[in-house]
């Protein structure tokens, strides 16, 4: 038997036995049965939240617990809070602040030393005198008749075990961001999970944020060079700040993409050459940082805010219960993520818990962009004031994610998903009209040989305007950490030979660089990565997930010619071409970018039929995915690809 506030002056109480007689000291009350199993007492007055409460039924007398109260619009309007959260270090004292409107107490653990937390507005605080430099702390937190502990949600610094106290000034030097356009179709992002990209390398630092940093003789360069030498603008890290589902200490016992939420405002000690050194996982981060913009790459962090990890042990959740989290009208916690919650972006400390990470984020290690993981079950409101937050700090920012239309208890407008894009166009979206046309979905898509959708190519091609204000919006590719690769499938659904594989994977990728939008690789895709066709890698080990280096294949050269045209002819961004136009003719896809200055001709081609592509007075061959026969007059083009004529005008 449980009994739960619900609301401020309403208990819910949950019993098998049927509920004859219900009590409260101080209170009068109304009893309804609901069912058999739950019953509704509807009291006079409201309850104080930080106040005990014995409530006797029948003959049993039972403590209250923090319900459903904490979700309802008038705990939200009682308890916003602006000021300070988390630890703030002087060389004399440090704060400490936590939100906390239904604690009945809360101590301050500091050094194996318990000190007592004051409570004002529904924030705890406590000032401890002297330097604490790197010292370790917890919260021992009072909800219900015990204690439990609870690290600090606004920890800077920490590990699995306890929040440590930083000094900021002891971080490395952060490199300002070489990204200089605010046009996000001049970005070209490659996205790639540490461990993967290192731990077949010929390098030290295996599996670590400084193994990116390293010469390999296999890339004669750093990971980070190479992304940089392709021509690649951004590189995408999948989740670096801290998850659960991997040993730190143990690295090679589990492995994790990081979708894993634990404590947004830490890096995770995986990926730390000594996870107990809260420091030291800060300053490696700042390493690869300071690396990839120093040679002119940015950063885009991958960041999960829809769900976490172990909903009922997340932090927040023990110190205010049911917050953070979205009901359904029975109330349960809903699963729209797949992960056994989803996240309320809509209240207010959840939205400023997830705006203050991101900031600090921004501001600490000059992050070039993010990418939100399953941003259609956020809120709208929540992504314009992070527009809002992080264009003041850096107007260049990159802001994209997934946004799929997923069910959830927002109304339908409020959802950050791509049928809303007209009131957030400051966010891009993962284009799965682009993805499903070119890799196909039950069957082989366009780019393995199908022919059937040219007005969604036709689309794609210019930016997917269809569904989209502006190419700003489309992130356009063919594959990522999700799902097969193309490579495993088009090994699934068709029975060519390895060297067509390779035809049809050059040609999808090279359709991803040259259509209107955001060109997205995948880490691999450029030499062909499998998986060994396993669809959904995320806690599949290094034998299936790690990037076997292969950078001296021809395909290779030929994505890093292309994105080269790409960046030096600006007709391919948003901007510069005043005409473009997507036709069918002699067995090609004909698509044309023209401006002022220039034409440009690009046949596309899906199959090994032979075909002639005329070349007109000042026209010159600018780019062929494959070989081709040259006459005085026109090429002979006999394999999948792009080849592209260009004319200046």
């Amino acid at each position: 038997m449980r009994a739960f506030i619900d609301k401020y002056n309403l208990i819910r109480i949950v019993s098998k036995e049927n509920i004859y007689k219900v009590t409260m000291l101080g209170h009068r009350g109304v009893l309804k049965k609901l069912d058999n199993k739950t019953s509704l007492f509807t009291l006079d007055k409201d309850l104080d939240l930080h106040q005990d409460y014995l409530i006797f039924i029948n003959d049993y007398k039972i403590p209250l617990e923090v319900g459903l109260v904490t979700t309802t619009k008038e705990f939200e309007e009682k308890t916003k809070y602006d000021g300070k959260l988390g630890s703030y270090y002087s060389k004399n004292y440090t704060d400490f602040y936590v939100w906390s409107p239904v604690a009945k107490e809360i101590d301050l653990v500091l050094d194996d030393k318990s000190y007592e937390m004051k409570l004002e507005n529904g924030v705890w605080h406590a000032r401890v005198l002297g330097d604490h430099q790197l010292k370790p702390y917890y919260y021992d937190v009072r909800i219900l008749t015990f204690f439990e502990k609870v690290l600090d949600p606004y920890a800077k610094a920490g590990t699995n075990e306890f929040s440590y106290v930083i000094n900021p000034r002891k971080l490395s030097k952060v490199v300002e961001s070489p990204i200089k356009t605010s046009d996000k179709t001049k970005a070209i992002i490659y996205e790639g999970h540490v461990r993967d990209m290192t731990i077949n390398l010929d390098t030290e630092d295996k599996g670590l944020f400084t193994g990116l940093t390293v010469k390999s003789k296999t890339l004669g360069s750093t990971v980070l060079e190479y992304i940089y030498g392709l021509g690649i603008t951004h590189l995408q890290l999948l989740p670096v700040t801290d998850f659960l589902g991997v040993d730190d200490h143990d690295k090679e016992k589990l492995y994790n993409w990081g979708y894993n939420p634990h404590q947004f405002f830490l890096f995770d000690g995986w990926y730390s050459k000594n996870p107990d050194d809260p420091i030291l996982r800060i300053n490696e981060f700042i390493k690869v940082v300071n690396h990839a913009h120093k040679i002119g790459l940015g950063i885009n962090l991958d960041v999960v805010y829809n769900h976490v990890y172990d909903w009922v042990n997340f932090s927040v959740n023990k110190l205010v219960p049911n917050y953070m989290y979205q009901f359904d009208k029975k109330g349960n916690v809903t699963n729209s993520s797949g992960c056994q919650n989803d996240v309320a972006s809509f209240r207010y400390m959840v939205r400023r818990l997830i705006i203050d990470n991101l900031v600090y984020l921004t501001k600490t290690f000059k992050i070039d962009g993010f990418r939100f993981d399953l941003m259609g079950l956020m809120d709208i409101e929540t992504m314009l004031l992070i527009e809002e937050k992080l264009k003041e700090i850096n107007p260049n920012i990159m802001l994209y994610g997934e946004g799929w239309n997923m069910s959830n208890t927002m109304p339908r407008d409020q959802r950050a998903n791509m049928n809303n894009q007209k009131q957030f166009k400051g966010f891009a979206h993962f284009n799965d009209q682009f993805r499903n046309l070119m890799k196909g979905t039950n069957k082989f898509g366009y780019a393995m040989g199908n022919n059937d959708y040219f007005e969604t190519l036709k689309h794609s091609l210019l930016g997917s305007l269809n569904i989209f204000d502006s190419p700003n919006q489309s992130i356009n590719y063919v594959e990522c950490h999700d799902n097969y690769t193309f490579y495993d499938e088009i090994s699934i659904k068709t029975d060519y030979d390895e060297f067509k594989k390779w035809h049809y994977q050059d040609f999808a990728t090279h359709l991803v660089i040259i259509s209107q939008g955001i060109p997205f690789i995948h880490a691999g895709q450029e030499f062909y990565r499998t998986k060994n066709q396993v669809e959904n890698s995320y806690k599949s080990p290094d034998e299936i997930n790690m990037i076997i280096w292969n950078p001296k294949l021809i395909s290779v050269e030929k994505l890093r010619e292309l994105i080269n045209i790409r960046k030096t002819y600006k007709i391919y961004t948003n901007s510069n071409s005043k005409h473009k136009d997507v036709i069918q003719k002699g067995g090609f896809v004909i698509y044309t970018l023209e401006n002022s200055r220039m034409r440009i001709t690009h046949y596309l081609q899906n199959d090994y039929q032979v075909r002639k592509i005329q070349l007109e007075e000042k026209e010159e061959i600018l780019f062929a995915s494959q070989d081709y026969l040259l006459d005085k007059h026109h090429i002979k083009v006999s394999k999948p690809g792009v080849y592209a004529i260009i004319k200046h005008l």
